[in-house]
């Protein structure tokens, strides 16, 4: 099994977030939107956010499960570096 890691850099200034001035308010607002985009059934769980602290700034991590599929990086990407499942 491959994770994907993505990062995000919050535009605090978009209209959805005007108002929120907690980090986990702004979170859950973007998981909120991210869940009902993508129509899933189940309710995100703020239990799932994890922080992490290093050299002064905050991290916040969110394991967010999907389907397994090939990644559209994997065309760019000599033979030698993609994993194949055997």
């Amino acid at each position: 099994m491959s994770q994907i890691l993505n990062i995000y850099r919050i535009d605090k200034n978009n209209r959805q977030l005007v108002g929120l001035l907690e980090c986990e308010k702004i979170i859950e607002k973007i998981l909120k939107s991210s869940f009902k985009k993508k129509n899933q059934r189940n309710e995100f769980d703020l239990q799932n956010l994890k922080q992490v602290n290093k050299d002064g700034i905050t991290y916040y991590l969110y394991l967010y499960n999907t389907d397994e599929i090939v990644s559209d990086w994997k065309e760019f990407l000599p033979d030698e570096l993609v994993e194949e499942d055997r």
